[in-house]
């Protein structure tokens, strides 16, 4: 078990991590376990803390956690098995377009060789309180499934879309979900279904003189 900050190892981390890892501390606890002729198996944790990603114009930062195990096959065209818990804690993006910054990301996840599973991910963004969950696969047939819900308030949600000139004004509360659904590679091609459960909207429309509500 050993605490490394990402700074002190330069070398070692231009060679394993992504560039755009760029600080925090990692916790490693790891365990190797080898026989002739057998599967190699690495079982442990790894714990990031006050980790900071840098891809502009998005900037993150979070504490992560990550459990489980990876068996390598012996012969070296084979591919290795793996299954590892995620936990994410302390989250917050900014830079992000339109939306601007997340935060409060908290959340939970899986990957089980090419297929990463949001359990569940929360987090804030327009003033309300969101959740995010569904699958991802990016490596073999990159494709992606994701649920988001959230309460909103419409008019920081309209206040990003294209209302018309002179616009249309929403204003209230309604409970959001928005499923998308779609292949990544060789084009992305994703698919969006989005319903909205309103209460006592009022709509301001062009050449009306009083509100209309809903």
């Amino acid at each position: 078990t050993t605490e490394v900050p990402l700074t002190a190892c330069g070398p070692v981390i231009k060679r394993y991590a992504p560039p755009q890892l760029q600080d925090g501390v990692l916790r490693l606890d790891l365990r190797l376990m080898r026989a002739p002729r057998a599967a190699s198996l690495i079982t442990g944790r790894i714990e990031g803390t006050q980790l900071w990603w840098n891809q502009p114009p998005l900037q993150a930062r979070a504490d992560l956690l990550i459990e489980g195990t990876v068996s390598i096959p012996p012969g070296a065209e084979a591919q290795p098995t793996v299954d590892l818990v995620l936990s994410l804690r302390h989250g917050a993006v900014s830079g992000v377009p339109s939306l601007g910054e997340l935060t409060d990301l908290e959340g939970s996840g899986r990957i089980t060789n090419n297929r990463l599973e949001v359990t569940h991910l929360t987090g804030a963004a327009l003033q309300s309180r969101w959740r995010l969950e569904g699958t991802l696969e990016p490596l073999t047939h990159p494709s992606m499934e994701l649920l988001v819900s959230a309460p909103v308030q419409l008019e920081r949600v309209t206040s990003l879309l294209p209302m018309g000139d002179p616009p249309w004004q929403l204003s209230g509360p309604a409970d959001v979900r928005v499923a998308c659904r779609g292949p990544l590679a060789p084009q992305p091609a994703i698919d969006c279904l989005a319903h909205a459960q309103v209460r006592n909207v009022a709509v301001i429309a062009p050449g009306v003189p009083e509100p209309v509500t809903l």
